[in-house]
């Protein structure tokens, strides 16, 4: 294991019957410094994977989670790994201040003087009930507990399902201001790559339990481009490019993506642009359903 590297995972499966693999030898590895987003549809295999990278549930394959095996490690392992499925859950009943002793009788590396900085910088009331909190406020406090572990990886699951766009962008500007990512990384599985574009470092798709895309987010960006044509010039871009396909319409123009193609070559057919990164990746997403439909025909 370098020194980076946090976890590796190499040819996991996972099967729960006969006839589906959750995963299918699934392999990547994450290291310090990386933002990894983890996308994919719901049934993708994206929590089967997590839960198994910490051993939480057992699969086929190899798993170093911070250099050990998972599963016999779990323990020791977890006290510097923070796992968050859901960040709008805390007891009601509880107030800030039962909250941090709990964390502090239960984990070792959770600092409590750091946990009261960031309450008291989000202006959290800890005196009073979680039921009392607003939504907004029940995140600032649960992400404050998990910031306050020195862990060295976090993984998130799905953190925001249920929450509005403004929440969810507080969330995550929040998280990559406070949590430390030259000692750690973030694994973040969701099947929304709008709400992380703007702050993964690394992109991973899963489809039906396999890796589809292993990529390094500014590489994927510069393979791209968009073009834009009118509908008239349709039969003239399929001359150029019989495999491609109509992606979009904008303004009644078609929009079509192209990957490691010339833009200047582009140019000469329509408006050519940079894609967003969710662009691409939706592309990307339909392009392996088409595929595995047509396989099925």
């Amino acid at each position: 294991m370098s020194n980076s590297e946090l976890l590796k995972i190499s040819g996991l499966s996972k099967s729960y019957n006969r006839h589906k693999k959750a995963l299918d030898n699934v392999s990547f590895q994450v290291n310090r410094g990386q933002i990894i987003g983890l996308i994919g549809h719901n049934g993708a295999g994206k929590s089967t994977c997590l839960k198994s990278a910490l051993g939480l549930i057992t699969s086929e394959g190899s798993i170093k989670l911070l250099g050990k095996e998972p599963t016999s490690h779990r323990a020791k392992l977890l006290q510097e790994v923070a796992y968050i499925a859901d960040v709008s859950v805390l007891p009601g009943w509880a107030t800030p201040i039962q909250l941090i002793n709990y964390m502090q009788s239960v984990h070792p590396k959770f600092n409590s003087e750091r946990a009261y900085t960031l309450l008291k910088s989000a202006n959290i009331p800890i005196k009073e009930n979680v039921n009392t909190f607003s939504k907004g406020m029940i995140i600032q406090l649960h992400i404050s507990l998990i910031l306050s572990i020195d862990a060295k990886l976090l993984i998130l699951d799905e953190p925001t399902l249920g929450l509005d766009v403004l929440m969810k962008n507080n969330f995550y500007q929040h998280l990559i201001n406070r949590f430390d990512l030259n000692n750690g990384a973030i694994v973040i599985s969701s099947h929304q790559i709008e709400e992380l574009e703007d702050i993964l470092t690394h992109i991973i798709i899963l489809k039906e339990g396999r890796v589809t895309l292993n990529s390094n987010t500014r590489t994927l960006i510069e393979r791209y481009h968009q073009l834009e044509i009118k509908k008239e010039d349709l039969d003239k871009v399929k001359n150029a490019f019989p495999t491609t396909s109509v992606y979009a319409t904008i303004r009644g123009n078609l929009v079509m993506m192209f990957a490691d193609i010339d833009p200047e070559k582009l140019s000469t057919l329509g408006k050519v642009c940079r894609p967003r990164l969710r662009d691409i990746i939706i592309h990307i997403m339909k392009k392996n359903d088409l595929e595995v439909k047509e396989t099925a025909e």
